[in-house]
């Protein structure tokens, strides 16, 4: 098994495009790279890149529609995420999903949604259905039957726009919605991903395959200060010295000094063993302000996923946490078996 190569050109050789061809092309190159590099579990993903745009590039301004490579391990590799950055500098990007939309799902979360019974498409969806469609329809949804027609309407609605990953069971609704002659209702991306995900994939049988340097493997702290130093920041929250002054904070003497302070202790410290005056400001601040806002709890689940920890670590690291300051951080678990949504969904 060949090591994947990094160096852009040597890259390029390899698909046969020239580097100055893949600015604008993201969705061709990574094609190219799927096929003809194939790394084991390794998928296509298309949707949004939400960071910064470099002036000097083809692009104007974020959100940008772009194309990259899902690994196996939760990771980004985009060969063309430096023609948005950095396009007088081509570099191979393999690392956290930082700046990444799949799908749209962040962008779609950012639309506030309608009030219930007022989705009309998934009304009108519903009210053609017979009594045991609707039946069936609720158990795919995981919702109390009887119910009301807008109240299953309502959670279509979510379901059908959401992340799979925030769905129970997706292939059971995606199906049922499908036999209904409502498969339009799903973005295309979802049902790929869920129903036919060997159209993402390299066919199989190919005659060499690659390999990736191995992910780094993070502790609870070490996950935890990543996630402190990206998610409550000025770059992720525009308004956060507001948002930490209502809570009686200031962002350098009480943010930022503990937010150092647990990066200097992350590799050598346990939980119980934390600071209490540290614990205790992180926790009521990420308490508050962690993966708050429209879309913003998929952004901190997918960042963390792609350092290798899914929603139960994630909701385990942030429970020990918050219990050496005294303070519940626990996560919502989406559809885990025994947990519920803030959203109200019960799965």
């Amino acid at each position: 098994m060949a090591n994947f190569p990094f160096d852009p050109e040597e890259l390029a050789n390899e698909i046969g495009v020239p580097l100055e061809l893949w600015p604008g092309n993201c969705h061709g190159i990574a094609s190219a790279v799927l096929h003809f590099l194939p790394v084991e579990g390794m998928r296509l993903a298309r949707g949004h890149w939400l960071g910064e745009v470099s002036s000097q590039s083809v692009y104007h301004a974020a959100p940008v529609q772009h194309t990259w490579l899902m690994t196996a391990d939760g990771r980004i590799l985009d060969p063309t995420r430096w023609a948005i950055v950095s396009p007088r500098r081509p570099e191979i990007y393999l690392g956290p999903c930082d700046d990444y939309d799949e799908g749209g799902r962040i962008l779609a979360a950012r639309v506030p949604p309608p009030f219930p019974g007022s989705r009309d498409p998934y009304l009108s969806a519903v009210e053609a259905l017979s009594l045991d469609q609707k039946e069936e329809l609720a158990n795919a949804l995981r919702i109390a039957w009887p119910g009301s027609d807008s109240r299953i309407a309502d959670e279509l609605a979510f379901a059908v726009r959401a992340d799979p990953s925030k769905v129970s069971n997706p292939a059971s609704l995606y199906r049922f919605v499908d036999r209904i002659g409502r498969k339009a209702m799903i973005p295309i991306d979802s049902w790929l991903r869920v129903m036919e995900p060997e159209k993402l994939q390299r066919e199989p049988g190919a005659n060499r395959t690659f390999s990736l340097p191995p992910p780094t493997r993070l502790n609870d702290l070490e996950l935890l200060s990543a996630i402190f130093n990206r998610f409550l920041s000025i770059e992720c929250r525009p308004q956060i010295e507001e948002e930490l002054s209502e809570l009686g904070y200031a962002l350098d003497a009480d943010l930022w000094r503990c937010l150092n302070a647990l990066e200097t202790m992350k590799g050598d410290w346990q939980v119980n063993h934390l600071p209490r005056e540290i614990c205790d400001t992180l926790a009521v601040i990420a308490g508050d302000l962690l993966g708050k806002g429209y879309g913003e709890e998929l952004r901190v689940e997918r960042f963390a996923a792609s350092l290798g920890a899914d929603t139960l670590r994630l909701d385990a690291a942030l429970r020990a946490f918050g219990e050496r300051a005294g303070y519940d951080l626990r996560w919502n678990l989406g559809p885990q078996e025994g947990h519920e949504r803030s959203d109200g969904f019960q799965p």
